[in-house]
C-alpha cells in the first residue's frame, strides 16, 4: 500500500525519517544560496562551453552522463557490502570497493557539471546530495585503507556505514 505524500508528512518522525527531514530543511535553507552561487560560478568558469563540457553533460552520448556513471560506484559498493557477509570474499569485496572509488571521480565530475546548470533551489538539493555522496565516498575510502592495512573487520564496518550516508532521496 502506498502512502500519499500528505499522509507521509503527517506521520510522526521516526529515526528513519529524520535524515530525510534534515535534508529537506537544508534544501530549503536560503543561507545556502550564497555558497551555492559562488561554487556554481566557479564551476561555470572552469567549464567553458566546448567539447570537454559537452562530454561531461553527455552530449556526445545523447543523454546525461551522470545518471549512467553513478551506477558504477553504487553497484560496486552495494556488492562489496553484500559480499562482506560471506567468508572468503574479502579480496573480491576489497576489489569492488576500489573499483567504486575509481568510478566516483568521473561520477562526481559529471554531477558537478550538471549541477552548475540547475536552478538555485535545485542546486541546494544537489549540494545536499553531493555532501552525502562525499561522506559515503570517504567511508568507502577509509574502508579500503583499513582492508589494505590488514584490518578487514574495520573495513567491513566502514563499508556498512557508507550506504547509510549516501543521498537520502
Amino acid at each position: 500500500m502506498r502512502l500519499s505524500l500528505v499522509a507521509m508528512k503527517k506521520r510522526p518522525a521516526s529515526s528513519a525519517s529524520r535524515p530525510v527531514a534534515l535534508a529537506e530543511r537544508i534544501e530549503r535553507a536560503p543561507v545556502l544560496d550564497r555558497p551555492v552561487r559562488a561554487l556554481s560560478d566557479a564551476v561555470v568558469r572552469a567549464l567553458p562551453p566546448g567539447t570537454r563540457t559537452d562530454a561531461l553533460h553527455g552530449v556526445p552520448f545523447g543523454q546525461p552522463a551522470h545518471p549512467a556513471l553513478v551506477r558504477m560506484p553504487l553497484g560496486c559498493w552495494t556488492s562489496a557490502v553484500l559480499l562482506d557477509l560471506f567468508r572468503g570474499s574479502e579480496r573480491a569485496s576489497g576489489t569492488l570497493v576500489a573499483a567504486g572509488l575509481a568510478a566516483a571521480l568521473p561520477s562526481a565530475a559529471t554531477g558537478l557539471a550538471d549541477w552548475s546548470a540547475l536552478h538555485r533551489h535545485q542546486q541546494r538539493v544537489g549540494l545536499v546530495h553531493a555532501i552525502s555522496q562525499a561522506g559515503a565516498t570517504t567511508l568507502f575510502g577509509a574502508s579500503l585503507l583499513a582492508r589494505a592495512t590488514g584490518r578487514s573487520g574495520n573495513g567491513k564496518v566502514l563499508s556498512t556505514r557508507g550506504p547509510a550516508t549516501r543521498s537520502w532521496r
